[in-house]
């Protein structure tokens, strides 16, 4: 649903001289969900080899949430600026 109504808002002008910028949006957005589905899972991997393996406590699986935690919220604060300052050229840049 988003990513047509990005779409359309992109064509809004009759032409198609934006969609190099809708497919960076779109492999960037690829990108950060493939490192939180990375992310996530790692936390569960994690806690499940902890609690048959090391026989680990409840609290193992507070620390390790908790820094599962604090990846999710650095990962989401190094989203890159997509520049489009010239039509039909685009440019990701980095903080």
């Amino acid at each position: 649903m988003a990513v047509t109504l990005a779409a359309q808002v992109m064509l809004m002008d009759g032409g198609i001289s934006h969609l190099t910028y809708l497919f960076e949006i779109a492999k960037h957005l690829d990108y950060k969900v493939k490192q939180t589905l990375l992310i996530c899972g790692g936390y569960g991997v994690t806690n499940l080899f902890g609690a048959i393996f090391l026989h680990a406590s409840i609290m193992f699986s507070f620390v390790i949430a908790s820094i599962e935690y604090v990846a999710g919220v650095l990962n989401a604060q190094t989203l890159k600026k997509i520049d489009n300052k010239s039509r039909g050229q685009s440019k990701i840049n980095s903080n």
